[in-house]
């Protein structure tokens, strides 16, 4: 995500951060508005979107405790994956 100097701007005077801003376009509603932009509007929906990652985020965080994944580092292919014990 790349942000241009007015945008930094505005975002630092209207106290909006940049994780709110990775948020609202990961997870916002799209429309296109005129001068061939995109709008990202976080909406209700958008808001219940979120819940449920967050939701199953916070019910994945206690099975990946003690996983180990080995991959290879040229593509990143994995290799196998395990339990610690």
């Amino acid at each position: 995500m790349k942000l241009s100097k007015h945008a930094i701007k505005r975002a630092q005077q209207r106290g909006i951060s940049s994780q709110q801003v990775k948020l609202i376009m990961a997870f916002g509603q799209i429309r296109r508005v005129p001068g061939e932009a995109i709008s990202y509007q976080f909406t209700k929906k958008s808001l219940m979107e979120l819940e449920v990652v967050l939701k199953q985020g916070v019910q994945l965080l206690d099975k990946l405790k003690n996983k180990t994944i080995i991959c290879n580092p040229t593509d990143d292919t994995v290799i196998t994956c395990y339990h610690q014990v």
